[in-house]
This record gives C-alpha cells, structure tokens and sequence, in this order.
C-alpha cells in the first residue's frame, strides 16, 4: 500500500494502520484492536441459518463416525488429505500419491517433505495434548516440528516471530504488501460466513466419504470371505494392510505383516484379480500397487496439476 493511500485510510473495528520509521524506510503495518469488536458482530438471518445448519451437519457426522470400520484409520488418512491441501495453498507441488508413497523416506523431495512433515506435526500434536493443555508452549513445539529438516528450518523453529509478518505477491514491497478486507474494513461478518460456509461443505465431504468408505468396506470384505480357507486368513491381513496404506509394494509389504514375499505376492494378486488392487507405475525398483477407488474418494479435492503429473 502507497504511503499516502495509508494515510488517508480511517481505523475501524478491527484495528488501524500505524507508520514505523520514517522517510525511505518508512512503511505502515497494520494494529489490530482487541477482540471481541466493537460494534459487536452482527449476526443475521443468513449467517444464522448457515451456522444452524453447520451445526447440524457435524452433530450429524460425530454420530455416524460410528460406522466407520477404523476411526484412527479414517482420521489419519484425512490429516494426509488436509496437510496436502493446506500446502498447495502455500505453493507446494504435491500430490496424494506422493504423500502415501510406501518409499516416501527415500524418495520425497521438498515439496513431499513439507507435507510429511505437516502430518507429523498434527501427529505429535494430538499425542502430546495427552500431557498439555491448548497452549503457547505446545504451538510452538508443534512448529519447531512442523518445519524441521525443510524450507524455513533456519528461521527460528519454534519461536515466535518478533518481525513484522508481510502478506502480498510475488514481487510485493514493504510499501504495497496487501491488506485484507477484515483490515480495510473491519468486516468481520464476512469472514465468519466464509469460515461457516467452509465448516459445512467440510461436513458434507467428510459424511459423503464416510458412506462410500464404508460401503467399500463391507464389499471388499464380502468378496475376501468368500475365497478359500487357506488363504482367507493372510487376504484379509493383507486388506487390512491395504486399508491402511493405500499404496504398497511387495517387500515391505511381507515385511511389515511377517509373511513371506512369495506369499504375500501371491495375495497382491489376488486383491488385483478381485479389482481391490491395481498396479501403479514402478517407483525405483519397487513395483506399487494401489487400492484404486479407496484413493479416488480421498484425492477428491486435491487435483492438482504438476509438471510432469496429471
């Protein structure tokens, strides 16, 4: 923002633009004001009714979380969902198959790297709420993991900043970095729309996955209980493995579920001839295969085009 436009804009409820330095150095950050605003926020008829119904559509989804085979499952795999997508918004060239890579230790990049590590802070996050409350220390814990061994490693993990925070676009100066319509014009009702209308459609994502999840499942296991004794007992290991994995390959795959190689190939083969498994394009060495309609329902959302990839 040019300095005179600065100084010609008014405070409002949600705070005002004070000047730091002075002539070429001079520049304008924004102070909010205390919360809750004054006026208060008014809530309408619109912003009423969408509140209404988000809160009806996740007292609808806690309940039927019950019907989930595997709620830690379900959970884990949507924290890998929302990490992806919370870091395309940032930039990173990612996709969900990248992320479930069996061999992501060995073969993520950066981009990949950012988002494991996003899952990992949500992980050790939930864990460590076990032994702290919501508070300053476990945020800042939480960042010094989320940002370990990538981009911004170097700035200070765990630490909250002390400089001012710059949000514009590529090429912004100190002087034109945006501000936002809450800052510009108080308009906090905007942003609690915007907020419930996110909260509701999140709902409805989760719930219709939830249901088709759900009836994946009992197909799949249907179809595995019919095959012959001897083998039921390591298919449906091995589905539950596939369950929990999405992609895998062979190696770790016996590894992991204590089987032999051979034997567990042989299973792979069979979830591939039953259309639960399908072979994916080598990665190295290792041929992948993927629980195809299982990952369709989760990569809803998270398209994204790479160079490279489709």
């Amino acid at each position: 923002m040019e300095n005179s436009a600065a100084k010609n804009t008014n405070s409002n409820r949600a705070g005002a633009l004070v000047q730091n330095l002075s002539g070429e150095l001079e520049y304008f950050s924004f102070k909010p004001s205390p919360l809750p605003p004054e006026p208060t926020v008014q809530i309408d008829s619109q912003m009423l009714s969408l509140l209404i119904e988000a809160n009806r559509k996740v007292a609808y989804l806690d309940a039927i979380s019950e019907k989930i085979p595997n709620q830690n499952l379900f959970l884990s795999m949507y924290i890998r969902k929302e990490a992806l997508v919370s870091s395309q918004i940032e930039g990173t060239q990612c996709t969900l198959d990248d992320v479930l890579d069996p061999n992501v230790s060995e073969n993520a990049n950066i981009d990949v790297g950012e988002v494991i590590n996003y899952i990992k802070a949500s992980d050790y996050a939930i864990t460590r709420l076990n032994d702290l409350p919501l508070c300053m220390r476990l945020l800042k814990e939480t960042h010094a993991e989320l940002i370990k061994g990538v981009r911004g490693s170097d700035k200070t993990p765990g630490v909250f900043r002390t400089s001012q925070n710059w949000i514009g676009g590529q090429g912004s100066t100190l002087k034109n970095a945006r501000l936002s319509e809450v800052r510009k014009k108080g308009n906090y009702e905007q942003w609690i729309l915007f907020f419930l209308q996110m909260i509701l459609e999140t709902a409805n994502d989760a719930i219709d996955s939830i249901n088709v999840l759900e009836s994946l499942h009992k197909k799949n296991i249907a179809l595995l209980e019919a095959v012959p004794a001897r083998t039921r007992d390591n298919a449906l290991k091995l589905f539950e493995y596939v369950e929990r994995k999405a992609i895998i390959d062979t190696s770790k795959t016996a590894q992991e579920l204590n089987l032999s190689y051979n034997t567990t190939a042989k299973n792979i083969e069979l979830l591939c001839s039953m259309k639960i498994l399908s072979p994916s394009a080598k990665n190295g060495k290792a041929s992948l295969f993927s629980y195809t309609d299982y990952l369709d329902v989760l990569r809803k959302g998270t398209e994204l085009e790479v160079e490279g990839k489709t």
